[in-house]
């Protein structure tokens, strides 16, 4: 486990954060609407990648480039907690130990 200080909340995501992420998410399709990824985007990265684990890994990666630097783990909790997801969250603060509340 890492323990991510806050102001390490506000770094961009590195391609280890989002792998971590990836690795926590049991079906990435349902968040794409919150990660702003379109339909044709949602098919081009199935149709790109073979296996569901660089699915998940390339929907979050698109994520990344599309917000630049703005795409930071903080920004990544904030649209986690928009899923309504409470068990992704849970397991996304514990694998980053998070332990300050979400404004």
């Amino acid at each position: 486990l890492i323990v991510i200080m806050s102001d390490e909340l506000n770094k961009k995501c590195s391609d280890v954060d989002i792998a971590k992420v990836a690795d926590l998410v049991t079906s990435w399709e349902p968040l794409c609407p919150f990660f702003e990824i379109s339909e044709p985007e949602k098919k081009e990265i199935q149709k790109d990648n073979d296996s569901y684990s660089m699915q998940k890994r390339e929907m979050f990666y698109k994520w990344r480039r599309k917000l630049g630097d703005d795409a930071t783990l903080e920004k990544l909790r904030e649209i986690l907690y928009k899923t309504n997801q409470t068990t992704l969250v849970q397991k996304f603060e514990t694998k980053f130990e998070i332990h300050q509340p979400h404004l």
